[in-house]
């Protein structure tokens, strides 16, 4: 049976940074995640924050070459596709970075420390020190 993600529901930020401590726990094991032997975090709520602008951020900790690593990611939601691909790729990640990684880190709720970055066809993944 496939589980399946929560529905996208926009909160404004303030919401969002009240439920960020839920989503630094448990410490993912990818492997295990792969092997099936634990839910990844996108399919739990507490991972998941949903933007206005159709941005879904799924936060988790996870061991990232053996140590530990606060991993964020960024996708668009299905109904929010075409306004981001006529802005383009750029605004997406210019988007993510300057108003909600910046916003996190200002918090205090994100680590400065970059450790890696990474994107693909749908999403763009950050790992900070945890």
């Amino acid at each position: 049976m496939e589980i399946p993600f929560p529905p996208f529901k926009p909160e404004d930020i303030e919401s969002i940074k009240r439920r960020w401590p839920a989503a630094l726990t448990p410490v993912y094991e990818l492997d295990k995640c792969e092997r099936g032997e634990q839910e990844p975090p996108g399919f739990s709520r507490e991972h998941c924050f949903d933007f206005p602008d159709g941005i879904r951020m799924i936060a988790s900790v996870e061991n990232h070459d053996g140590t530990h690593a606060l991993h964020v990611s960024f996708g668009i939601n299905d109904g929010f596709q075409a306004k981001w691909r006529m802005d383009g790729k750029r605004a997406f990640r210019k988007q993510c970075e300057l108003n909600y990684l910046t916003e996190f880190q200002a918090a205090g709720l994100i680590n400065r420390d970059l450790l890696d970055t990474d994107s693909g066809p749908k999403a763009i993944h950050y790992w900070f020190r945890a």
